[in-house]
């Protein structure tokens, strides 16, 4: 219930107000009654009520003078004046109205006018209270996107450092909140890996090592979630190296006492070179961390350095390979998954035979999955899409320690995805459906109408449409919706693209319309999957 003070210096008057309103029904509560200015103070500060009905006249301050101090000192904090005055007073009570007052009441009270008056009030304080509220949820979402800003950027120089190369030093610092003063930098990647029923762990144990791990150790530093581990820039002098490496080693102990209690986890530490920030430092040393990082997938070791694993080591060219592209290529078209199986099989075989080959394996296992599963989609995606699939499998890589691990998983999905391809080619009747289809998922970017669909498979519109949705269980329309927005689903992993450039590319001018179609299809807007995307949780 709101609190409510009168303020009146005739006992008579005051009583008559107080009897003509209806406390209860308002949801009001009288807390007290004042008849001069100096007690309505004191009992104002005392109490602190939400509104305030008060005469002009009054003994010791008067009324103007009263909501006067009151809006000085507390301004959208103070209580909501009324003021009630008589005629005469009317045109002086209305000065008041630079210091916030609700309204003014004529005397004598009309018991009606005074209910609505405040009622009215009660409206006010309630919409002042929804303000700050939003106020309060807006410096809340600002302090989230500030965070979100510095987790973009480390992704960004992770995954994509091409997009900083240009920026000095001082931009750098400008543009992404990190202002390090010392010369150095050097980065390090904590990855964490779970037995599969516990993966669902990984936040809880993200927040563990940044809260009561990483800031006990190091204090010029900046730290971000990093897919299932994390990733740490820390500013140094050149004199503090000996020093930030005994550091490192400190951080293993306390990952091993933290970590060791629970059977279902274990990490590597993957530690880049020191890089002089004026120098593109945070580039150079976010790469050697990442390569050391890929790198530790054959070691035993928790602990790997840059400065002490061969660099360099690529097994790309393996994807160029004729004969490997050759088993792909039949693999694809006669989706048989002992072709698929074959391929894996002496993919892993060549390279096996470059020396040191561990060190490239995940990079190019990586790039493998790539390979396949754009050779899929480019071939069946018009009749079973396997962006679901591809995402699935790129997540659990994240989770592989070993290279019998990393094979295991890629044939696992990869044959998966090919076995659900199969069987939807399989269950077509319609070779009709499957060239609108396919012809929607080559055109997808292009104004694709029923008519011009139509015409492509020598069938009239109403027809098509209705043999379409009889075979397809949807509509041309919602088909076509759907291909577009699981299209913008990809592109949003994208994080250098923009909402406009997105809705483009998927065949929309209207970014308003692609918004609203994208949450009715998915739920959310397409800023939040985003969100949801680089937070892992997609």
């Amino acid at each position: 219930m709101y609190k409510v003070i009168v303020i009146e210096d005739e006992i008579r008057i005051c009583d008559l107000i107080v009897k003509l309103v209806d406390w209860e029904a308002l949801g009001l509560q009288l807390v007290g009654v004042a008849y001069d200015g100096v007690n309505a103070c004191e009992l104002i500060d005392r109490i602190a009520p939400d509104i305030v009905l008060t005469d002009i006249r009054l003994p010791g301050m008067t009324g103007i003078d009263l909501i006067k101090k009151y809006y000085e000192e507390m301004r959208d904090a103070c209580p909501k004046f009324i003021i009630i005055s008589g005629h005469k007073e009317f045109e002086y009570a209305q000065s008041a109205l630079k210091y916030g007052v609700v309204d003014f009441l004529i005397k004598p009270v009309n018991q009606l006018e005074l209910n609505n008056t405040l009622q009215k009030t009660i409206g006010k304080i309630d919409e002042s209270a929804r303000r700050r509220k939003k106020f309060l949820e807006i410096d809340e979402k600002l302090d989230y996107y500030r965070a979100m800003h510095r987790t973009l950027m480390l992704k960004t120089v992770t995954e994509n450092p091409d997009a900083l190369k240009s920026l000095t030093a001082k931009e750098f610092s400008t543009r992404y909140g990190i202002e390090f003063k010392k010369p150095y930098v050097c980065s390090f990647i904590i990855r964490l890996f779970f037995e599969e029923d516990s993966v669902n762990n990984t936040a809880f144990f993200q927040e563990k090592i940044a809260d009561s791990v990483l800031c006990t150790i190091f204090v010029d530093y900046a730290v971000a979630k990093f897919q299932n581990g994390l990733i740490c820039h820390v500013n140094l002098e050149k004199h503090q190296f000996p020093e930030f490496k005994k550091n490192i080693a400190l951080m293993k102990r306390h990952l091993d006492k933290l970590i060791y209690p629970y059977d279902f986890i274990s990490y590597v530490i993957a530690v880049g070179e020191e890089a002089p920030i004026a120098e593109n430092g945070y580039i150079k040393t976010t790469n050697t961390a990442k390569y050391t990082s890929d790198a530790a997938i054959g070691s035993t070791d928790n602990l790997v350095f840059y400065k002490n694993i061969r660099h360099g080591v690529s097994l790309l060219h393996l994807l160029k390979d004729a004969a490997l592209e050759s088993l792909l290529s039949d693999a694809v078209e006669r989706l048989e998954i002992l072709q698929f199986e074959e391929y894996l099989d002496a993919f892993f075989q060549k390279a096996a035979e470059v020396p040191y080959y561990a060190l490239g394996l995940y990079e190019a296992s990586g790039k493998l999955l790539d390979h396949v599963m754009t050779a899929l989609q480019k071939r069946y995606g018009s009749v079973c899409p396997v962006q679901k699939s591809w995402e699935q499998i790129g997540k659990g890589m994240q989770n592989c320690r070993t290279i019998p691990a990393l094979l295991s998983l890629l044939k696992k999905g990869i044959l998966e995805a090919a076995g659900e391809i199969a069987q939807s080619v399989r269950q077509l009747e319609n070779p009709t459906v499957t060239a609108v289809k396919r012809y929607v998922e080559e055109h997808f970017a292009e104004k694709v109408t029923l008519e011009v669909v139509a015409d492509t498979v020598y069938l009239n519109p109403a027809y098509l449409a209705a043999l379409f949705k009889k075979e397809a269980g949807m509509t041309f329309l919602d088909y076509l919706t759907g291909v577009r927005i699981e299209k913008a689903k990809v592109l949003l992993c994208d994080i250098k693209l923009n909402i406009s450039q997105i809705t483009h590319a998927v065949g929309y001018n209207d970014s308003k319309y692609f918004t609203k179609l994208f949450v009715k299809y998915t739920g959310i807007k397409p800023l939040e999957y985003r969100k949801l995307y680089i937070n892992n949780l997609l």
